[in-house]
């Protein structure tokens, strides 16, 4: 997902000393943005990224080094010589974010998407960097000093991105952690944790997808619950058990375009809820099947197969494909899961 055009942004966090964006800059952006929304890495994203990458440093267009920034995260970049520089680049921009500029600066909604982005960038990538650590350090720093005394007026999505960063460096960036708790951005993250937002309503297919899973497991006799709220996350079936599990129903929108490609949230998602203790199987909306025994079938299998492990996670695999671990008992399914004759559907625990 690339950011929205950097001209939006407020004053200090355009284009900088040059405000012509030259056609190479342009049309090489267009290319690689294109690349990171179709999830695809051809042989000359990783050149275009060395050409283009130093333009835009020059230009501190916080734009393109956010989409920059993503790329990099998406594909696997970090080792490449701009990486670090394109880092480092919006490190130096967020130090000149002014605090408080009003709601055509920093407060305005496009640069609350700039924000929210570029903490999905630098969260999604798990492996130690002392720049990247930095740059998110900062980025939540800049966020904090704009919307610290008001919280009611940050964006939806980029509260949840915030919430998204402060699991992942309790789980996965220790020393992140210890900087914020250092400069005092603590107690910002527990208040921002404790927000309220809604959950956005199901789309009607979707809804209808889990409902029918819903009643699939009552008649297996799996004790589950619909929208269990993990936060950040919100899962869309807990089983009711010792063990952990869960199971997320995958519309199309977890993809990238018609691919079975995973795209950057869910992924994070997927390592962060499993890195907690979860054991999270995964429906792609096109895998379920049509037929109501099939269904059942199909449930039972999932639950003796192994869930994906935390970071394993780019492309859906198709239940066909997952080995299944043969059931304890001569049921035919887990015994502690799913009971050997059909259950009324009561035994959801459905709200």
């Amino acid at each position: 997902t690339a950011a929205p055009p950097p001209a939006a942004v407020g004053k200090r966090g355009g284009r900088g000393p040059h405000e012509e964006v030259t056609p190479l800059i342009i049309a090489t952006m267009s290319y690689l943005v294109a690349c990171g929304r179709l999830n695809t890495f051809t042989e000359h994203v990783a050149a275009l990224f060395e050409i283009v990458a130093p333009l835009v440093r020059a230009r501190r267009d916080v734009g393109h080094l956010t989409a920059l920034a993503q790329l990099s995260a998406k594909f696997g970049l970090s080792q490449h010589s701009e990486a670090e520089r394109v880092l480092v680049a919006v490190c130096i921009w967020l130090e000149e974010q002014p605090a408080g500029t009003g709601d055509r600066g920093t407060k305005g909604y496009t640069s609350q998407v700039v924000y929210g982005q570029l903490l999905l960038a630098l969260v999604f990538n798990e492996s130690s960097c002392e720049t990247r650590d930095r740059a998110l350090v900062m980025a939540v720093g800049a966020v904090h000093a704009t919307f610290g005394g008001t919280l009611r007026a940050l964006d939806e999505r980029l509260a949840r991105q915030l919430q998204v960063a402060d699991l992942a460096c309790r789980l996965e960036r220790p020393q992140a952690w210890q900087t914020l708790e250092e400069k005092g951005f603590k107690p910002f993250l527990e208040r921002v944790q404790e927000m309220d937002h809604e959950v956005a309503p199901l789309t009607k297919c979707s809804s209808q997808q889990h409902w029918q899973v819903s009643g699939a497991l009552s008649e297996l006799g799996v004790r589950h619950r619909l929208e269990e709220h993990l936060l950040p996350y919100v899962a869309d079936v807990r089983v009711m058990r010792t063990e952990r599990r869960l199971i997320e129903i995958d519309g199309p929108l977890h993809f990238v375009g018609r691919t079975a490609r995973y795209d950057m949230k869910s992924m994070l998602k997927h390592r962060l809820l499993t890195k907690q203790g979860w054991h999270v199987h995964h429906i792609a909306w096109y895998d379920w099947p049509e037929h109501h025994h099939s269904r059942l079938t199909y449930l039972a299998r999932l639950l003796r197969s192994p869930a994906p492990p935390a970071t394993d996670l780019s492309e859906y695999r198709p239940l066909s494909d997952l080995p299944a671990i043969e059931p304890p008992t001569s049921a035919g399914v887990v015994a502690s899961d799913v009971a050997t004759t059909a259950a009324p559907a009561a035994a959801a625990a459905v709200p």
